[in-house]
């Protein structure tokens, strides 16, 4: 499945001191509301860099999403549905009633699959 429906920005490495992490400031054109100029904005997104092959001044796109930027280990494949159980990621809690009187409530954290569009292998683009 093509994913071209996702919101993609391109920007520059700025630091990639942490193992498999890199920072890439997005720099991006916006006009004053009042005065009508051209101010750059930058903001910094954390991404996935599982081979450490980034370096510094290197010019990568990110693919955002819900889950945007966070990796994990494929515990399970749903192939009918095409969905994967990743584990760390897309918790949902479960609210859990008292079955006994002197017994309390319960908030349960859950994995639940996420569909396999929203996966995808990390690789430098540059």
């Amino acid at each position: 499945m093509e994913r071209n429906l996702r919101k993609q920005r391109v920007g520059v490495v700025v630091s990639n001191k942490m193992d498999s992490s890199i920072i890439v400031a997005v720099e991006r054109r916006v006009k004053h509301p009042k005065y009508g100029k051209f101010m750059k904005k930058t903001k910094k997104f954390v991404a996935h860099d599982a081979e450490n092959t980034c370096d510094i001044g290197d010019t990568v796109k990110i693919i955002s999403g819900s889950e945007k930027n966070k990796t994990g280990e494929i515990i399970k494949i749903y192939p009918k549905n095409g969905k994967l159980l990743i584990k760390g990621i897309n918790f949902k809690f479960k609210h859990m009633k008292p079955t006994k009187e002197n017994e309390i409530g319960d908030i349960k954290q859950i994995e639940a699959p996420i569909h396999h569009s929203n996966v995808k292998l990390i690789s430098k683009l540059s």
